[in-house]
């Protein structure tokens, strides 16, 4: 599709996706390609995602979801339009392992000593500031408890192990809102010292650079998550996708997140996403069984935990892969 199309793609979901997500069992509104009978037609629509279909005879008239949207004009497309639209069930999409391992790899488990909602997560990278302080990369959830972490709090590994299993403690995390939009679920923790490194992932290996802008649909990745002992392959399906996560019955909405086919499952969340040449595309943050698995852009993800604003300092940390 021509990137005019795509603008305007893009354009209509930014307009529509509101009222869309007021309609019952809608979870997320992306663009990806129709597919009828599972098979993808080659064609962009607007996809509106799912928990469960629902016959049209079960749904008032206004919840039903439109067949396809007419987009206002622009100064860029003068006339009105339409848009076709393509509904997909997802089923429950929740966020998403286990061993220990030193030097610490990357893809093995990872979680807070204190209680948490979620009992473990994923190592996904390191990472290092101008300074050369390294950190272990995850998710909110897993290594903050959905914004009830405090600086300080022990981080350990594996998940299930004892205080003597403590390898860092929480360094910084990006608040997840529950009013408005989120672009990344992501926390730092700073390494003890004397606790040792890798920086490959387990069963892929390390990786060549970051993935910036986020590759295009049809891009295939790999991922290890602690669910698995061996790496786990899919698609890019979507680049630019509004998604809603439930975190224990609190519900947070996230813009431009990337949909990849990989399956994913609980405790895989903070899983780094990478190309077959070893780019670094983004991290896990959602999935579920038969459902497309959420990952916010590690471009996103590194330049808003580097901010400065989270310290209160002022000062930006300049975060880059190791």
């Amino acid at each position: 599709m021509a990137s005019d199309s795509l603008r305007t793609l893009r354009r209509a979901k930014r307009y529509y996706a509101v009222r869309l997500f007021g309609h019952p069992n809608v979870v997320g509104v992306g663009i990806g390609q129709k597919l009828t009978d599972g098979e993808a037609t080659g064609d962009l629509a607007i996809r509106v995602y799912v928990t469960r279909k629902v016959s049209l005879a079960e749904l008032a008239d206004d919840d039903r979801l439109p067949v396809r949207l007419d987009v206002p004009e622009s100064r860029r497309r003068p006339g009105a339009f339409e848009v076709p639209v393509d509904v997909i069930e997802v089923g429950d999409v929740k966020p998403v392992g286990m061993g220990r391992t030193r030097p610490l790899r990357m893809g093995f488990d990872i979680s807070r000593s204190l209680p948490s909602l979620y009992d473990r997560g994923t190592m996904g990278a390191v990472v290092a500031d101008q300074l050369g302080r390294r950190y272990l990369l995850s998710c909110n959830h897993v290594l903050a408890d959905v914004n009830n972490g405090a600086t300080g709090d022990a981080i350990k590994q594996p998940s299930n192990g004892g205080t003597q299993n403590v390898i860092g403690d929480l360094a910084r995390y990006v608040p997840i809102r529950t009013v408005g939009l989120n672009r990344i679920d992501a926390a730092l923790a700073a390494l003890v010292t004397g606790v040792d490194q890798g920086t490959f992932i387990d069963g892929i290996g390390p990786i060549t650079q970051l993935a910036d802008p986020v590759p295009a649909r049809g891009t295939a990745v790999q991922l290890t998550g602690s669910n698995a002992a061996e790496p786990r392959f899919g698609v890019i399906d979507d680049r630019d996708a509004e998604w809603i996560v439930n975190y224990g019955g609190v519900q947070a909405g996230f813009q431009d997140q990337v949909l990849i086919t990989t399956p994913t499952t609980q405790g895989d969340s903070g899983s780094l996403v990478v190309t077959l040449t070893g780019r670094a595309v983004a991290i896990v943050i959602a999935g579920g069984p038969g459902s497309p698995t959420v990952c916010s852009p590690l471009k996103d993800v590194l330049r808003e935990l580097g901010s400065g604003y989270l310290t209160g300092t002022g000062e930006d940390l300049r975060l880059q892969l190791v």
